[in-house]
């Protein structure tokens, strides 16, 4: 299952560094496209390094720890154990909001984010559910390449 999630990325680096560097091929030749290639890399590297505190911070997220809600934890470690997956963080945003989501840049560092509306308004049961739906784009990989591709573009925000 993994090697599907290590290959989608694969193919998000390949997207991305043809999609940067077949323009400045065009405009500078081969060694354009070499730079780009590594340009393209580098910023894979940095992302990957700083991007889930970029993140957490952004969002201004609060992981919700085991002594907060021993239940929560326990049924996510058993759907996570069943579905043979690594756990993701648990973490709470501070919204009014009904929402679930999750980001991650790798399947060991992925981390499931629920709204405070979500948290107080669902019972046990219905928040066990929505948990368990929110874990299977994790699972097949979907997570971590939206994940990145929002880091990439998130200098647009800036702009």
């Amino acid at each position: 299952m993994w090697a599907s999630v290590r290959f989608r990325f694969l193919l998000f680096v390949g997207v991305a560094i043809a999609w940067v560097g077949v323009p400045i091929m065009i405009l500078w030749g081969p060694g354009g496209f070499l730079f780009s290639s590594l340009l393209v890399l580098l910023c894979f590297a940095l992302a990957s390094l700083n991007g889930r505190r970029w993140i957490l911070h952004r969002l201004k997220l609060s992981p919700i720890y085991p002594v907060e809600a021993n239940h929560a934890h326990a049924v996510l470690r058993d759907f996570c154990r069943r579905l043979e997956m690594p756990c993701p963080t648990l973490c709470l945003l501070d919204s009014d909001a009904l929402s679930v989501g999750s980001f991650g840049l790798s399947p060991a560092r992925s981390y499931l984010v629920i709204t405070r509306g979500l948290w107080q308004n669902l019972k046990p049961g219905e928040l066990s559910a929505v948990m368990l739906w929110s874990l299977f784009p994790i699972r097949e990989g979907f997570v971590f390449c939206d994940s990145w591709r929002s880091l990439l573009l998130s200098p647009l925000d800036w702009a």
